[in-house]
């Protein structure tokens, strides 16, 4: 249930950062883009925990510690709480060390560079000028300062850990429970799909091919994350969107 949980604190985390923005410049908080819709949801969920209960039944040890065992079930989330700070810490060593490697930064910047120029083509040939999500990410930015400072917070910096961790890490970690039952290109497949396809999901297309845009964008990070791990796949995610949030700002004449 780790899906679960990481999409209810990443929920929290948007809410916490722009009730402060409202209260920063004293305007009633208003959210639209970080308002899930209901449908989106129920398809994201459905997706995860379809997945985690049946690995649930394919490694029947995990079974029998929720269903014979509560107390040391509970004392592994607490472990798992009190390891969250040095997991952090690892994180950002990992990245530092990465962000230092010159082949990682040339890998980096390539693939970026390839996903824009694959979704360019996709979207002069279905002649398909925005998306759903980025206009209602442009309106925000015509918001309130404070709003547009939370967005880009979000945007930057809470959106590509939380969601790289869902739908890259917690999905991998996840479906590799099978391995030894499938073979490794297939899981590889698997996993490509049910990441890629659920990060489309999430944004809330409003047609196949705002869906198809999204899910391309996750099948790219889904390779960084394999190459490189979630630093990398988190490192592909801010590059666009830092990328996207400056040239939103400058297309509205809004840099400040």
């Amino acid at each position: 249930m780790k899906f679960v949980g990481m999409l209810l604190l990443y929920s929290i985390t948007q809410t916490i950062i722009f009730e402060s923005a409202s209260i920063f410049t004293q305007k009633k908080y208003v959210l639209m883009h970080h308002n899930i819709s209901a449908l989106t949801m129920v398809l994201v969920l459905g997706i995860l925990i379809i997945m985690w209960l049946f690995g649930t039944f394919i490694v029947p040890a995990v079974w029998r510690v929720l269903e014979n065992h509560s107390r040391p079930f509970f004392k592994a989330v607490v472990w798992e709480i009190k390891i969250i700070p040095k997991r952090w810490q690892f994180f950002l060593k990992k990245w530092k060390q990465l962000l230092q490697n010159p082949t990682f930064l040339r890998t980096l910047f390539l693939t970026w560079f390839v996903m824009l120029m694959c979704m360019g083509i996709l979207m002069n040939v279905t002649q398909q000028n925005s998306t759903a999500n980025q206009d209602e990410l442009d309106a925000i930015l015509k918001g309130a300062l404070g709003q547009k400072i939370a967005l880009n917070i979000i945007a930057i910096v809470v959106a590509p850990i939380f969601e790289e961790t869902i739908f890259r890490h917690l999905v991998v970690q996840s479906l590799f429970k099978y391995e030894g039952y499938l073979p490794d290109s297939l899981l590889d497949a698997i996993a490509l799909i049910v990441s890629a396809c659920s990060f489309g999901l999430f944004h809330q297309p409003a047609n196949f091919v705002e869906f198809f845009l999204y899910s391309m964008m996750g099948a790219f990070m889904f390779w960084m994350y394999r190459r490189y791990g979630l630093e990398g796949s988190v490192s592909l995610h801010m590059l666009n969107n830092t990328v996207a949030s400056v040239g939103s700002l400058f297309a509205l004449g809004l840099m400040i």
